[in-house]
């Protein structure tokens, strides 16, 4: 169970809920920095949620898109996190300036889509099928993401470590093996390029 204080990724969501966690890993509160807030926590006090106080970062110490994850409290975190953390010079719509769609706008609209309709577009983009709807709707909104991000010209692989390069992988549900970072930066270009 966790448990959490008013934030903005937590608008909308039970006051306790269960989630996924695949490690031990968490942050000490006596550890942290005073700009850090604690939103939530598990029942015996484990930290499970922090937020900076002015700036817009926010972190979970589990995995909203997790089919173990209430689907509706998971999402609807996902959808926060993407309306709400965000620099002020954005409007209060989420929007930058540009006439591009917010994360929020994505998910929604993913949302609207069938499991065949969602599968078909990862395929046109050589992404992974499996997995919930859920699963299927972060992964594409991921490779949304990413992909304009690439097409902008604003994602630099030559900034990434292959670490960050094989999670970036592996989020996508990019098939077949990648052994160099030649091999991963060719694939997930590849991947990015594609129109779906």
């Amino acid at each position: 169970m966790c448990s959490f204080s008013l934030s903005s990724i937590f608008n909308g969501i039970p006051d306790t809920f269960e989630v996924a966690r695949y490690h031990s890993l968490h942050g000490i509160e006596d550890s942290l920095p005073p700009c850090l807030k604690i939103t939530a926590a598990t029942d015996d006090g484990i930290v499970m949620g922090i937020q900076h106080d002015t700036l817009p970062y926010a972190a979970v110490q589990f995995h909203p898109e997790s089919i173990l994850t209430d689907p509706r409290n998971g999402m609807s975190i996902l959808k926060n996190a993407i309306r709400y953390l965000r620099y002020d010079e954005q409007d209060e719509d989420g929007r930058d300036g540009d006439d591009g769609f917010t994360g929020a706008e994505i998910i929604t609209d993913l949302e609207e889509l069938s499991v065949t309709e969602l599968k078909s577009r990862l395929q046109t983009a050589d992404l992974g099928t499996s997995g919930t709807k859920s699963e299927l709707i972060v992964r594409l909104a991921l490779w949304i993401h990413k992909s304009s991000e690439y097409k902008a010209g604003t994602i630099s692989f030559d900034d990434m470590t292959v670490p960050d390069l094989r999670e970036l992988k592996n989020g996508l549900g990019l098939k077949g093996t990648a052994p160099t970072r030649s091999d991963l930066v060719g694939v997930l270009s590849r991947c990015l390029e594609v129109d779906a």
